[in-house]
């Protein structure tokens, strides 16, 4: 996240031991050291795009409540499918 972003120009350095799951006190450990340098963030322009889905017909099961949403619709008459138009956009 942008606001947790360490002041400029803040570097971590950072050792990671690897040991061996049948480790024994003869073998030798390998370790890996990285260094990281963290930039301030620049503001800059930001794109934002919508892929339309595919709209199909589907059912909607009455037993699952979470796919209704917060607002309790009233129920249809027994027979009578609980149709509706959806997509998925990304």
């Amino acid at each position: 996240m942008v606001e947790t972003t360490p002041p400029s120009d803040h570097q971590l350095k950072q050792t990671v031991s690897l040991q061996p799951a049948a480790a024994k006190d003869d073998v030798a450990r390998p370790s890996v050291a990285f260094s990281l340098t963290v930039d301030r963030p620049r503001r800059g322009p930001c794109v934002l795009v919508l892929q339309a889905g595919h709209f199909e017909t589907c059912t909607m099961p009455e037993n699952i409540d979470q796919l209704w949403g917060p607002i309790s619709l009233p129920t249809l008459p027994e027979g009578v499918p609980n149709t509706c138009i959806v997509a998925s956009h990304r």
